[in-house]
């Protein structure tokens, strides 16, 4: 059963308009990228092969990345790409400086950092965390009941390093 009379946030967070030097240096090397590539190559189709490579894979920087809780789960887009976690396949809520990562996983693994979704918190972590902390409250006995199975709801713990995970 949906419930969707609870807070429901959407939010988004622009990396390259907070930094617009470092979006400079962005476009910068994925010229310098596609020079390389004309040289190194002998094709001029490498340039903007060069070019693309650079600006897809930091897509996350200079586009803007948006951002919903609500009754269905946690999602997160940038650009064509979606990552999104229904409450019944939270296991873990992983809580960092700057945001709250939900993942799927019971405890953490190697896996950990390429499963689940990060929330970037923008200035706002505290009403992410509330919400949240009532959509999980609300869906707490659909826990476990996901296609692909799996255990109770577990504690929360503080993460903290760079792939956004709490420390083992």
């Amino acid at each position: 059963m949906e419930r969707s009379d609870g807070p429901e946030l959407r939010w988004s967070v622009h990396m390259a308009r907070r930094e617009p030097r470092k979006a400079g240096y962005v476009v910068l090397a994925a010229v310098v990228a596609g020079i390389f590539g004309v040289v190194l190559i002998e094709s001029v189709w490498m340039f903007p092969m060069g070019v693309a490579v650079i600006l897809v894979s930091t897509a996350d920087f200079l586009l803007p990345v948006r951002f919903e809780v609500s009754a269905r789960g946690a999602r997160r887009r940038c650009g064509l790409s979606v990552s999104a976690i229904g409450w019944e396949s939270v296991r873990r809520v992983a809580v960092g400086e700057d945001g709250v990562k939900l993942s799927p996983l019971e405890r953490r693994t190697r896996l950990a950092p390429f499963r689940g979704v990060f929330l970037q918190a923008d200035g706002n972590r505290q009403e992410i965390l509330d919400a949240i902390s009532y959509w999980r409250n609300q869906h707490a006995a659909d826990v476990g009941k996901a296609a692909h199975g799996g255990a109770e709801k577990r504690d929360d713990r503080e993460a903290g390093g760079s792939n956004q995970e709490a420390p083992p």
